[in-house]
């Protein structure tokens, strides 16, 4: 029942195209949520606010407080979370590079968990490409690997 929950809440948000706030404390409820709204509201869409004491603590997207935690606190409360499920190739990438890039574009909204798949049958350093096929990073599989990391490595 939780899911279809779920699923009839962003219908509902696809349709009428507002803003829906939605308290939970599963952060993988957030994220989802969160995820399917993402493209619906440029300016706010796609935001988690973790709250203490009735307090915002931190208020962004699940990938930028996974990454960058605000405190402690945050850390605590993100620090089961599958990084796989919620960082993307954009959040990871390294530069471009000019020389010794491979053929397959990556797109840079993939979820990290679809980029070990890739990385699994390849050692080339692929490029990363925006939703207009513009190279903006690369990727290979040590940072790949490295994003999976949930021990504070900075990539």
């Amino acid at each position: 029942i939780r899911r279809e929950m779920q699923d009839e809440l962003i219908h509902l948000q696809q349709q009428m195209h507002k803003t829906i706030v939605f308290i939970t404390h599963d952060f993988a409820e957030a994220i989802k949520l969160a995820d399917a709204s993402k493209d619906q509201m440029a300016r706010t869409a796609g935001r988690i606010a973790i709250m203490k004491d009735g307090a915002f603590v931190q208020v962004g997207t699940p990938e930028a407080i996974v990454l960058n935690p605000a405190n402690d606190y945050v850390a605590d409360f993100v620090k089961d979370v599958p990084r796989s499920a919620v960082l993307t190739a954009r959040a990871i990438m390294q530069p471009p590079i000019a020389d010794g890039l491979g053929t397959h574009p990556i797109d840079s909204t993939l979820k990290l968990d679809a980029l070990i798949a890739l990385f699994a049958d390849t050692d080339a350093t692929l490029p990363v490409v925006d939703e207009a096929g513009t190279v903006v990073g690369s990727l290979d599989r040590r940072t790949v690997m490295l994003a999976l990391s949930s021990n504070g490595v900075t990539l």
